[in-house]
């Protein structure tokens, strides 16, 4: 079976590519078997393809089945054979005779099987003929089915041209439309849609390319899947899928998050990946889900792509290439959008280490002028920002420089380099120059345009005054080096005869001929005698040259530093004759090295020198306190055999690449061995590499506190800003973005008491006390982007620099919007409640005073015949009588009313009191009267109901000095919690409505806050006690009800009391309560300026099937329709609004779309209202507050109508 397992990848592949196995029979294809059985005389042929584990037939005669187990196969012996395959007697032959279908009675004796090879040459399978007795084939037979086999072959070649073609042609326009959606996708993403828009067209792209199936996008965050776009899947159900944690076991998208690999779940019902999520899934017809994880840059999971069916299937190919093209744009949305948030977010620190860096940095333009420049830069240069600013980098550049500095800027803007880093000189304004190393860069946009060119500057004058000395020792150096040559020498070893220059003898003083070698010796330091005397042997014997730096004493006393050169002179048979050589006095060369040595010692920086095999040639002082290593211990030896744990890291690279191409290196590097951070500065020398090098473990810690810091400062609930003395904003928390509205970016470009102050005079009384005082807490009232009024507590403290000078303002602010406006109802109920109790008293007494007045005019009346003092009397009798009324409205509301309660039916006293009006009332006051039938009955005081709607109704008729229309209406209702949500003052449950509305003069906001306020009045002096309304809202209180007033100045006024109505008669409104209809995925547009309003429609809205966007004003609301006005399908807007009212708003919205549904709210449901809204072009109108019977019956119907 050798040849058939070695072919086995082969045939399979080869198998697989027809995609022949467990398809249908094809005529073609029995046509073959039943011609092989007629030609060879058998009762059986095959067409048998040998499969892994079985053998499959695309078509058989006489067999009965379309399989058999590879283990009773004869077909593989004829593919291992790899020849025609005939078996006479299969009971005598050993490979087949114990197989079960040769042993059994009627089995298996005869086979013979031609191979079915591919145009490749790999056989697949054979056409074979069995039968049940022993036989031979005939040569014209065999031939015959080999031919057939061939055949066999062909055909199977045009059935997969043929599915191939349609394939091609299918995939061809599924390619080309899939082309089109992906080249739209990415056009999107370039031109900056935002995230939600492009993967909402993505998922709806793919459901229209894939035929049937339902796409989602799900984020990855926190071990979490949340919902990024899946339109056509329920809402429902993304909802649920909603914050779901991932894991093994959640579903195909959780799992595939988990695993990181595709999950494919052909069978939602039987894989137990759904099991705990079966029966949600189930009601939304999904039946098979696939799903295949997105990976962001640093191979974490950041989304997945899924495809629901609503049949059980497995992926096609076609389809599994537009999930994987889905996926990519995806993958691609999602890193723009990272990058783009990345890119933001650099910017700001950016600025943030711009400002503050202690090292020089300035931004230029592409064309090479200043843009900014930190304090640092400005300093250096001896230049402000403001000069900089109208000069160009070049300017600054020292003449011999510029061109070298104008080619790097250049090449950065053409993209020949991401950067590079020159040494130059800058000319500061004194004239003198600078020496700096400049590593420039070039800060692109997200489609890598360049924007500007950003410096990083290290004055480097120092050092270069450092490296000048070195240059200049060592030039001394080598003069030294070449004068040594002019004293020349030799030796004769045969006659021992040593020859001296003139110059030697004036270097040495002495005079006359050269001594004997064995005296010159001498004349050496006893320690240096024995290494000269050595090499010149060596010289003489080997050729070895020698070049030895000596002490020798002069002939005259004095001691001075030799340098002798020696080499071997050789005859013309090679033989070594003699030594020439050269001496010089190094003495001063040698007193220089000295005063380099302590130069380098005295620099702060730690200083070593390499040579070009890595071994230190020196190192100060500095370098061994910072390498814990003695010169002893390191001069001489191999830096990178003491530091192993260096080789192949930053030092190692640099100081290659400085010899490699004589340029100078600088970078930041680890070493575990000192366990610090190292600043180094690798120059090029004559011998290897100079190396500066100092410990910046401590810097690099104080920057990862402050970035530490700056994140801490994001996370704070307050809001955190930092402006400088100019009142230009240099800091600017996440919290102080979300107060106001303003991004750090936008509040940078503005001074900050334009931007948050609408009056900036208390800001400048604040600042102006932290400059006096160092510090300054208290309130102040600040507004936000949008104009809405923000009441904040504010702790500002003064920040100084180092040299105790200020510099900043460093604020921070809490948001007491809402605690002011609790203590401010709190302080308005305890000043009715201070009033109620002070005028109880005042009424008591008053009370007691006035009776015996009363009762004495009766019975002066009775005795008093004159007529004039009767009348007296009678006047006194009156304003009496006037106080007393007065006294029981003050005792009404100091002590919330007395009475007795009973049943009243409400339309009774509205009859009284409108005989009344008719009566009493100016005529040119038009009274109209709206009661609801069967109107509830309530528990009250009759008399106290009848006072309430008498001052109500006397107040609407003075508020109409020149006529008007005054209407009482009654009506019933049963307040929801979305009612209740808008009115914190009322309860769930059935109400008695009773309205009076005038068309008077109205009220402005100030007025309506002090309304109910005792003894406060409008009226001109004599008209009115001010106790009216007060004993209203006390007779009110006392029945458990509450009072809304709605007001427009010129408009009129509503009031509207709300009475609890008796349980007995609004029995049964909560069973019969009609079921309220529902939305159907319609967004509704809410504008409204009060902010419990609009959350309260909001929750309803959408608990009832709507979609919502909400708008706080006018110019809001038509900015948003402006943008999404196709997706709004009706808007909900209130009449009286700050910036942009609702008659304004809809004029607007009908300026965009003449179409556009609208109904208008207001509380005051005047017709004057209506016919506002009517002008405006509105034919819908709610009357505030409403309930969510009102508001959803009402959206539907306009929703409805054509």
């Amino acid at each position: 079976m050798g040849h058939f397992l070695g072919q086995e990848g082969a045939r399979l592949n080869a198998i697989y590519r027809y995609s022949v196995l467990d398809t249908p029979k094809e005529a073609e294809f029995d046509d073959f078997t039943e011609l092989a059985a007629q030609i060879c005389e058998t009762p059986v042929a095959l067409i048998s393809i040998v499969e892994k584990e079985r053998q499959w037939f695309k078509a058989e005669k006489g067999l009965g089945c379309r399989e058999t187990p590879l283990s009773v196969s004869f077909c593989k012996f004829a593919i291992d054979q790899d020849a025609f395959l005939e078996i006479p007697d299969a009971k005598d032959d050993p490979r087949v005779q114990g197989l079960e279908n040769v042993t059994r009675d009627g089995g298996i004796r005869f086979y013979a099987g031609a191979l079915l090879r591919t145009p490749e040459g790999v056989a697949i399978g054979t056409l074979c003929v069995i039968d049940y007795v022993p036989r031979t084939l005939t040569t014209r037979q065999r031939d015959a089915l080999a031919m057939l086999a061939n055949k066999v072959v062909a055909a199977l070649e045009l059935r997969l041209a043929r599915e191939e073609l349609e394939v091609t042609l299918t995939a061809r326009d599924s390619a080309l439309e899939r082309l089109d959606w992906e080249a739209s996708m990415l056009a999107k993403v370039a031109e900056g849609h935002s995230l939600n828009c492009i993967l909402e067209d993505i998922t709806n792209g793919v459901d229209k390319l894939s035929g049937g199936a339902r796409s989602s996008i799900l984020l990855v965050r926190e071990g979490r899947l949340w919902h990024g776009a899946a339109t056509n899947l329920p809402a429902e159900y993304n909802a649920l899928v909603h914050g779901l944690e991932i894991g093994p076991d959640v579903g195909s998208c959780g799992t595939a998050a988990w695993r990181k690999e595709p999950v494919v779940v052909k069978s939602i019902a039987t894989d137990p990946l759904w099991n705990n999520f079966r029966f949600v899934v189930e009601q939304f017809d999904l039946r098979a889900c696939w799903s295949r994880p997105i990976f962001g840059e640093s191979g974490d999971v950041v989304a997945t792509f899924a495809l629901y069916w609503s049949h059980e299937c497995e992926p096609t190919r076609e389809i599994q290439t537009l999930i994987d093209r889905a996926s990519d744009l995806v993958r691609i949305t999602l890193q723009r959008h990272l990058r783009e948030r990345q890119i933001k977010e650099s910017e700001e620190k950016f600025r943030s280490t711009f400002r503050d860096a202690a090292s020089p940095m300035a931004v230029a333009s592409l064309e090479g002028m200043y843009l900014e420049a930190n304090r640092a830069y400005c300093e250096m240069v001896g230049y402000e920002v403001e000069e900089l600013s109208k000069m160009s980098v070049l300017e600054l550049t020292h003449p011999e420089d510029r061109s070298m500095s104008d080619e790097g800027m250049k090449d950065l803007v053409a993209g020949n380099r991401e950067n590079y880093t020159i040494e130059k000189r800058f000319v500061n304004r004194d004239g003198t120059s600078v020496w700096a190393r400049v590593s420039v860069s070039c800060l692109r946009d997200y489609d890598q345009k360049p924007k500007s060119l950003v410096a990083v500057v290290q004055n480097i004058t120092p050092e270069r005054k450092a490296a000048a000395l070195l240059e200049d020792q060592a030039s001394l150096m080598r003069i030294a080096g070449t004068l040594a040559r002019v004293g020349g020498w030799a030796y004769d070893p045969a006659t021992e005869a040593l020859f001296w220059s003139e110059s030697i003898h004036s270097l040495v003083g002495y005079s006359g001929e050269p001594p004997k070698l064995r005296d010159v010796l001498k004349r050496y330091h006893p320690s240096d005698q024995a290494p000269l005397k050595n090499a010149m042997v060596r010289c003489l014997e080997g050729g070895d040259p020698f070049d030895l730096e000596l002490r020798a004493q002069a002939w005259d006393g004095r001691w001075m530093h030799a340098r002798v050169l020696g080499e071997a002179v050789r005859d013309g048979d090679g033989k070594i004759i003699k030594i020439n050589g050269a001496f010089a006095d190094v003495t001063e060369a040698q007193t220089l090295a000295e005063r380099l040595s302590r130069t380098l010692e005295s620099i702060s920086d730690a200083f070593l020198t390499l040579d070009s095999e890595w071994k230190v040639t020196f190192m100060n002082s500095e370098a061994e306190r910072l390498l814990q290593k003695t010169r002893d211990e390191l001069l001489g030896k191999s830096v990178w055999a003491e530091f192993p744990e260096a080789v192949g890291g930053p030092s190692y690279n640099a100081y290659q690449r400085v010899l490699d191409t004589n340029k100078a290196e600088r970078f930041e590097e680890y070493l575990g061995a000192i366990d610090k951070w190292l600043e180094i500065s690798a120059h090029p020398s004559a011998e290897g590499v100079a190396v500066y090098f100092r410990d910046v473990t401590e810097s690099r810690a104080q920057r990862e506190r402050l970035r530490e810091q700056a994140e801490l400062l994001d996370r704070a609930q307050d809001a955190i800003l930092v402006r400088d003395l100019e009142h230009n904003v240099t800091y600017w928390n996440r919290s102080a973005e979300l107060l106001y509205g303003w991004t750090a970016e936008e509040i940078a470009t503005q001074k900050i008491f334009n931007a948050i102050y609408a009056d900036p005079a208390p800001f400048f009384e604040a600042t102006a006390s932290v400059l006096s005082r160092g510090e300054w807490v208290g309130e102040l009232e600040q507004v936000d982007k949008d104009g809405n009024k923000i009441d904040i507590e504010g702790r500002w403290n003064l920040v100084r620099d180092d040299e105790g000078k200020p510099k900043a303002i460093l604020a921070i602010n809490t948001n007491i919007t809402d605690r002011k406006r609790l203590e401010k109802q709190f302080m308005r109920a305890q000043r009715l409640e201070t009033v109620g109790t002070l005028a109880g008293g005042i009424a008591h007494d008053l009370n007691n005073v006035l009776t015996p007045i009363l009762m004495s005019i009766s019975m002066l009346e009775e005795d008093e015949a004159d007529p004039s003092r009767a009348t007296n009397l009678g006047v006194i009798r009156t304003s009496a009588q006037r106080g007393a009324d007065m006294v029981r409205q003050l005792l009404a509301f100091a002590r919330g009313v007395d009475g007795e309660k009973r049943t009243v039916q409400p339309v009774e006293v509205i009859d009284e009191i409108m005989l009344m009006m008719k009566e009493s009332f100016p005529k040119n006051i038009d009274l109209v009267l709206d009661i609801e039938e069967n109107l509830w009955d309530i528990e009250a005081d009759p008399t106290q109901i009848h006072q309430l709607m008498t001052n109500l109704c006397v107040n609407a008729r003075d508020a109409m000095t020149n006529g008007g229309t005054l209407t009482v209406r009654a009506k019933q209702a049963v307040l929801d919690d979305v009612y209740v949500g808008m009115n914190p003052d009322a309860g769930i449950g059935a109400y008695v409505i009773l309205e009076v509305e005038d068309t008077g003069v109205g009220m402005s906001q100030e007025t309506m806050d002090r309304v109910f306020e005792p003894f406060f009045t409008t009226k001109a002096l004599g008209k009115g006690t001010g106790l009216g309304l007060s004993t209203v809202h006390a007779i009110v209180r006392n029945h458990r009800g509450f009072l809304r007033v709605y007001s427009e100045v010129k408009r009129g006024t509503t009031f509207k009391v709300f009475l609890p109505a008796l349980e007995s008669s609004s029995a049964g409104t909560k069973d019969t309560k009609p079921e309220l209809p529902r939305g159907r995925g319609e967004t509704i547009l809410v504008v409204d300026d009060e902010a419990p309003i609009r959350n309260v429609a909001k929750n309803t809205l959408e608990h009832y099937g709507y979609n919502v966007l909400c708008a706080s004003n006018g110019a809001e609301a038509v900015s948003i329709y402006a943008v999404s006005g196709k997706d709004i399908s009706l808007v909900l807007t209130d009449m009286a609004m700050p910036i942009m009212d609702g008659p304004t708003t809809v004029v607007a919205l009908k300026s965009i779309n003449p179409d556009v549904r609208v109904i208008c709210s207001s509380g005051l449901d005047s017709g004057n209202s209506r016919s506002i809204a009517f002008e405006a072009g509105v034919r819908h109108f709610l009357a505030k507050p409403y309930t969510a019977d009102n508001l959803l019956v009402m959206i539907r119907q306009v929703l409805e109508m054509s």
